[in-house]
């Protein structure tokens, strides 16, 4: 596979479901923007989770 990045992981989600802080379960694809940031979602937990 051609590129030229190298993962390294910075942060795993917790895996207990609405008492996380930082959101659980990651769902879906990372988005990469033109810095090289990547984006993602989780569908439970989180700051904004209820709303």
């Amino acid at each position: 596979m051609g590129g030229g990045y190298t993962y390294t992981s910075l942060h795993d989600f917790c895996a207990e479901g609405g008492g996380c802080a930082d959101g659980a379960y990651p769902q879906g694809t990372l988005v990469m923007d033109s810095s090289g940031n990547l984006y993602g979602t989780t569908t439970t937990g989180g700051s904004d989770s209820g709303l």
